[in-house]
C-alpha cells in the first residue's frame, strides 16, 4: 500500500562547476562543450527523449569525462528505465563532479533500481549533508528502509521529509505504511488520512486510511475514507463498508453494499450467508431465503446457514421444509441440541407427533433439567393417550420447580381424570395464581368446580378467562354449555 517514488532530478543544462584536468590543448573550450550540452538538452525539453539520448550518446564519445554530458546521459537512461546502462555513466559523472546533488540523487536511484540499497543510502545521505533543505533524499531513504522492513528508521526518514515538505501526500501515505509495519494502526490511520485529505481523488490513500480506521474500530472515519475510495469493481471495500454500515445499524446501506459485490463474490457461500442475514434484518424474507439457498448450494454443510434458513422457514410456517433443513443440520452436527429441538417442533407442527415425542426424549436424556421440553413431551403424550407417561414427566418437572404452571395444569388434568377433584382444584388454582394469563388452567378449574357442584364459581372462572381473551374458544364453549344446563 506504500508508494515508491524515487526522484529523478534533471541534469544541469549548463556547467556551473570548474572541471579540474578537463581542458587540454586538443580539447575545445568549455564554452563550446556547454553549448552542445544545451543544444542536446533542448531536444529533451521538447519532449524527444530518444532523440536527446542519441545526442548525448554521441557527445559522450567525444567527451567521455565531461560531467554534464555524463549526468544528462545517466538521467536519460533512468528515464527510459535503463538503470544498468545508467549506473556506470552516473558513477563516472560522480567521479568527475563528486558533490553534484543531481548526480548523487540519480546515482542513488540507479543503485536502487539495480538492487544495491546500501550504496543508494550513501548517495542520499550525502545529499542531506550537502543540502539540508531538500526533502526528496529523505523520502528516498524512507523508501529503502520500508523495503528492508526497518519501519522505525523509515518513520524517522519520512518525518524529516514531512518537516521539509508538509504538502506531499506520498510522504504521509508512506509514513502510514511504516507505522502500520510497527503495529501502530492509530498513527498509521492519521497519516493515511492526511495523505487522503491532501489528495482526496487518490483511491489508494483513501482506502489505506479507511482500512486503518477499520482496524482500530473507528467506524465513522472508516466509513468516511472507504466511501471516498469505493469503486464498482472493488468488492472487498464494498464488503468492508457493508460490515461498517451494519455496525452502525444502517441495514439498508449494508445490504446495498453486499449486493453490489455480487459480481465478484457470487461463488462464495459465506458472501451469500452474510447477505441473507442482512436481508433478514431488512425483513426481506424472500430475498433472505434465496440467499440462504445460494449459500447452501455452494456450501451445503454450513451449520449457521442451515440453522438460520430452517428458522426462517419455520417463521414462515413452512414446517415441512424447515424440518428437512433441521434434519440436514443434524446430519452435519449430530450433537446440535437446538437442531434437535427445532426438528421436534417441526414434527409436532406437521402432525408427526410420534416423531416429535421421540426427538424430545432423545433431548431430555442429555438435558434432563429442561422442564420446558419435558412439559412439551408430557402434553403430547397426554393428547396421544399415553397418560401415565405424561403424569411421570409432569411430576418430574414439579420436582425441579414446584411452581411450573404447565406441569401444575398437567398434573391437575391427571387428578381430574381420576376423580381426585380436590387435588385437581388445588393444582389448577395454584396455576392460575402463579400466572393469571394461563388460560387452560382457568378452563380446567371451571370444569373441576362444575363437577364439585360449584356452578356459579365455575362460570365466574370462565368469565375471568374470557375477560383476558374474549376469543378463547374452550372457555366460550364451556360457559355456553354451563349456562344452558343451569336453566
Amino acid at each position: 500500500m506504500g508508494k515508491k517514488r524515487n526522484w529523478l532530478l534533471a541534469a544541469m543544462a549548463v556547467c556551473t562547476f570548474a572541471l579540474s584536468g578537463f581542458a587540454t590543448a586538443q580539447d575545445p573550450s568549455l564554452a563550446e562543450v556547454n553549448k552542445k550540452v544545451v543544444s542536446a538538452s533542448e531536444i529533451y525539453k521538447n519532449g524527444d527523449i530518444d532523440g536527446a539520448m542519441g545526442a548525448f550518446e554521441a557527445l559522450e564519445k567525444d567527451y567521455p569525462n565531461n560531467a554534464d554530458v555524463l549526468s544528462w546521459l545517466g538521467f536519460l537512461y533512468m528515464r527510459k528505465d535503463m538503470a544498468s546502462k545508467a549506473l556506470p555513466v552516473l558513477e563516472r559523472a560522480n567521479e568527475a563532479r563528486p558533490n553534484d546533488i543531481e548526480i548523487l540523487n540519480n546515482l542513488g536511484n540507479a543503485y536502487v533500481s539495480t538492487g544495491d540499497d546500501q550504496k543508494a543510502l550513501d548517495q542520499y545521505s550525502k545529499i542531506t549533508e550537502l543540502n539540508n533543505s531538500m526533502y526528496e533524499p529523505w523520502y528516498n531513504i524512507g523508501g529503502i528502509y520500508l523495503r528492508r522492513k526497518d519501519f522505525g528508521a523509515a518513520v524517522t526518514a519520512y518525518d524529516k521529509a514531512a518537516a521539509l515538505n508538509s504538502k506531499d501526500p506520498y510522504i504521509y501515505n508512506n509514513l502510514g505504511v511504516a507505522y502500520e509495519g510497527l503495529g501502530k494502526d492509530g498513527e498509521a490511520a492519521k497519516n493515511y488520512a492526511a495523505a487522503s485529505d491532501t489528495k482526496p481523488e487518490n483511491v489508494t490513500f483513501a482506502r489505506n486510511a479507511g482500512y486503518a480506521y477499520f482496524r482500530v474500530k473507528d467506524t465513522d472515519n472508516a466509513i468516511k475514507y472507504l466511501e471516498r475510495s469505493e469503486s464498482e469493481d472493488d468488492a472487498t471495500t464494498c464488503l468492508a463498508l457493508g460490515e461498517l454500515y451494519e455496525k452502525k445499524g444502517d441495514n439498508a446501506k449494508a445490504k446495498a453494499c453486499f449486493e453490489k459485490a455480487e459480481g465478484a463474490m457470487g461463488q462464495n457461500g459465506t458472501y451469500w450467508y452474510n447477505l441473507a442475514i442482512l436481508r433478514s434484518r431488512a425483513q426481506d424474507w424472500e430475498g433472505a431465503s434465496a440467499a440462504y439457498e445460494k449459500s447452501l448450494a455452494l456450501d451445503p454443510n454450513n451449520k449457521d446457514a442451515l440453522n438460520n434458513y430452517g428458522l426462517l422457514l419455520f417463521r414462515e410456517n413452512k414446517f415441512e421444509d424447515a424440518g428437512a433443513v433441521f434434519k440436514k443440520l443434524l446430519d452435519v452436527d449430530p450433537e446440535n441440541q437446538d437442531a434437535l429441538l427445532n426438528s421436534a417442533a417441526c414434527a409436532a407442527r406437521t402432525g408427526h407427533t410420534d416423531e416429535a415425542m421421540e426427538l424430545w426424549k432423545v433431548f431430555l436424556r442429555k438435558n434432563p433439567s429442561r422442564d420446558d421440553v419435558r412439559t412439551d413431551l408430557a402434553a403430547a403424550q397426554w393428547k396421544s393417550g399415553q397418560k401415565e407417561s405424561a403424569r411421570y414427566h409432569y411430576v418430574e418437572a414439579l420436582k425441579t420447580n414446584p411452581n411450573n404452571v404447565r406441569a401444575l395444569n398437567g398434573i391437575g388434568l391427571f387428578q381430574l381424570e381420576h376423580d381426585k377433584l380436590t387435588d385437581a382444584q388445588a393444582s389448577f388454582r395454584k396455576a392460575v395464581s402463579l400466572d393469571v394469563n394461563f388460560l387452560p388452567a382457568y378452563n380446567n378449574l371451571a370444569v373441576t368446580l362444575e363437577r364439585l357442584n360449584k356452578m356459579a364459581e365455575a362460570k365466574a372462572t370462565l368469565q375471568k378467562a374470557l375477560a383476558i381473551d374474549p376469543n378463547y374458544e374452550d372457555a366460550k364453549k364451556n360457559l355456553e354449555r354451563m349456562s344452558k344446563n343451569s336453566h
